[in-house]
């Protein structure tokens, strides 16, 4: 990952991996443990809070990075499912607590809170990942078949058939 490449792609307004950056991906940093990383160009402080710290919002603070406005810190021992936000005071020193708009997870409603999740773990599905998830969607509908999406040679859509 070119995270020189992605900031630079996202500060133009068209970053298509953004995600790969931004949100909470498990790393071996000194240890096994998730590092967070959200963009807050006005903010004056950022920390993460959860379950995993009580929800604390001493506890772990982010650090400006060399980046303009993407503030990144690294926490040990986070497992996955646990819930954070990001607590951000601004500013004029007003703190508001806000869900991570790179998330992979997030609470069911009303709860607002992001959890930590591990995309490139698929499991759960029929077979090792997401191709023969495929098989069993075909199972639940007979009638459904993968077309090539419009105007795309990587994609696919289902199309109902009679």
């Amino acid at each position: 990952m070119d995270r020189t490449r992605i900031i630079e792609d996202f500060h133009e307004g068209h970053c298509c991996n953004a995600y790969e950056m931004f949100g909470a991906h498990f790393s071996f940093e000194g240890g096994e443990g998730v590092r967070f990383t959200v963009y807050a160009p006005h903010a004056r402080s950022v920390s993460v809070i959860g379950g995993f710290n009580h929800w604390d919002n001493n506890a772990n603070p982010m650090k400006r990075t060399e980046y303009d406005g993407v503030w990144s810190v690294f926490i040990k021992g986070v497992q996955e499912w646990e819930t954070y936000k990001y607590h951000i005071e601004d500013k004029k020193g007003s703190f508001l607590d806000k869900a991570d708009p790179y998330a992979f997870y997030s609470e069911t409603r009303p709860q607002t809170a992001s959890k930590v999740y591990n995309p490139h773990d698929i499991t759960g599905q029929t077979g090792n990942g997401w191709n023969s998830g495929h098989a069993a969607m075909t199972n639940l509908y007979p009638s459904m078949r993968f077309m090539p999406a419009a105007g795309s040679t990587t994609g696919n859509i289902r199309i109902p058939t009679a």
